[in-house]
């Protein structure tokens, strides 16, 4: 089946590289097969006059168009002449660079499709652009003054769900179905004083109410209601269609969003709203994805290609990597490594980026888990579980994590001897020192005063003064 966005590449790159050489003049007309749509020389007024000719020449629509207010606006105000037209094939784009001064732009994108002989869609997106600085409530309006050939003012309407209604005609098997997405409200109204363009157009503040279906039979003109807040420098997107003879079904495109990838069953201008790089009409899958990114391919070297010609090649497709940038300059791209920060590593292998899987020791553990990575030691014993591998701790049978070592004698402080209690009685006699009243003293000292005290006596003994 061919799809209504057929066209959709030549219209929005023809539009944004020309808006600003070329301002199309209403009227015209878009075409698709035995299919029209005009926008008349009136179609930006209170009364929008338009055809949707389903066949050509016999129309079923006569008027439709877009209103609007603020919040905190006394009425409302419809879509004054846009400062672009750009019809081209069965589509056509609108562009409304400031509406009426109040600081919002706007963009109406309208595609047509023949689905089958004297069946066809026509779909409105309206994107809006709060370009106030602060976020903006709006209230958007549509409506449509539909009448089914050949049998005017014999048209009945009812609702088949919510946003959605379906018209038939006395004496006829012609259909319409007129349908709006994620819509708040909507009103119908016999075609007169008090059609749902006059109420639009009356000077007064309109909110639709859902009254007026079933309707009929009668001359029908019927409307939608959106009411959203859209942030500063947000954009927000209103969807419309009219379906003669076959159901009212969104046409919807998949296409490619920066950051995102591949998304599918999107409106198109929501897809543009977020940037979108590349559209592909009617496309059911992203599998294989159809957007260009990261193909890491052998060498090493990366080209942005889609999954299939990437796969094609031998390579590994990246998603949402939109970019070949190399930050480290090692030669793989920063999509095809995962050290992007570390030139001399593409993956973290067993130590992590930015630390070099060394042996240092060659026992066959890296340093970076190496318990003694300057010493050999592949069991990486550690007796006392202090951290420190046995072949290199200054205490290997005492828990000593900091390894101090005071003296710097290489036995850790940890399994020196501590020095004797206060009230030792002999201290640390093992080692050579003695108390001598409440004094510890050498004993070379010890010995001298020994040997001095053995001769006194002897002398005194001897009569002799010493």
């Amino acid at each position: 089946m061919k799809s209504m966005y057929s066209h959709l590449t030549l219209v929005i790159a023809s539009c944004l590289s020309l808006a600003a050489a070329n301002a199309y003049a209403v009227p015209f007309t878009i075409t698709d097969g035995m299919v029209d749509f005009s926008y008349n020389a009136s179609a930006f007024d209170g009364t929008p006059d338009c055809d949707f000719r389903v066949p050509i020449p016999t129309s079923h629509l006569f008027e439709q168009g877009f209103w609007y207010r603020i919040e905190g606006a006394l009425s409302e105000t419809f879509f004054p002449v846009p400062n672009t037209e750009f019809p081209s094939g069965n589509g056509a784009t609108l562009i409304w660079n400031n509406v009426n001064g109040q600081g919002f732009a706007a963009s109406s994108l309208t595609f047509i499709h023949e689905v089958a002989a004297g069946a066809a869609t026509a779909q409105i997106e309206m994107t809006i652009t709060n370009n106030t600085g602060t976020a903006l409530t709006l209230h958007l309006f549509h409506m449509a003054d539909i009448d089914l050939q050949p049998t005017a003012n014999d048209d009945s309407t009812v609702l088949l769900q919510a946003g959605h209604m379906q018209m038939t005609t006395g004496g006829s098997a012609i259909t319409a179905d007129y349908r709006a997405l994620d819509t708040a409200a909507f009103l119908v109204r016999a075609n007169g004083a008090t059609d749902v363009g006059a109420e639009l157009s009356n000077g007064s503040v309109t909110n639709f109410d859902n009254s007026g279906l079933p309707f009929g039979p009668g001359d029908f003109t019927g409307g939608f209601q959106w009411t959203r807040t859209i942030p500063a420098g947000g954009k927000s997107v209103f969807v419309v269609v009219i379906a003669i003879n076959t159901p009212a079904v969104f046409n919807m495109t998949t296409c490619c969003i920066p950051g995102t990838g591949c998304v599918t069953d999107q409106i198109y201008s929501e897809c543009i709203a977020q940037g979108a790089t590349d559209s592909f009409g009617s496309i059911a899958s992203c599998s294989p994805s159809p957007c260009p990114s990261a193909c890491c391919l052998p060498g090493p070297s990366c080209q942005l290609l889609s999954q299939f010609a990437c796969e094609g090649m031998g390579g590994t497709y990246v998603p949402n990597s939109e970019s070949c940038a190399d930050s480290d300059g090692d030669g793989a791209a920063n999509a095809c490594e995962s050290c992007d920060d570390d030139a001399d590593k593409f993956a973290p292998g067993a130590c992590g980026c930015g630390v070099a899987d060394t042996d240092a020791d060659g026992d066959g553990k890296f340093d970076c888990v190496d318990n003694c990575p300057s010493l050999f030691n592949a069991d990486l014993a550690d007796g006392d579980g202090d951290g420190k591998g046995d072949a290199c701790d200054n205490c290997p049978t005492t828990f000593n994590a900091d390894q101090a070592d005071a003296d710097a004698d290489g036995t850790g402080d940890a399994c020196e001897a501590a020095p004797p209690p206060a009230d030792s009685a002999c201290g640390t006699c093992a080692q050579g020192v003695f108390p001598v009243a409440g004094l510890i003293l050498p004993a070379w000292l010890m010995g001298w005063r020994l040997r001095r005290r053995l001769r006194r006596g002897r002398l005194l003994r001897e009569g002799v003064g010493v």
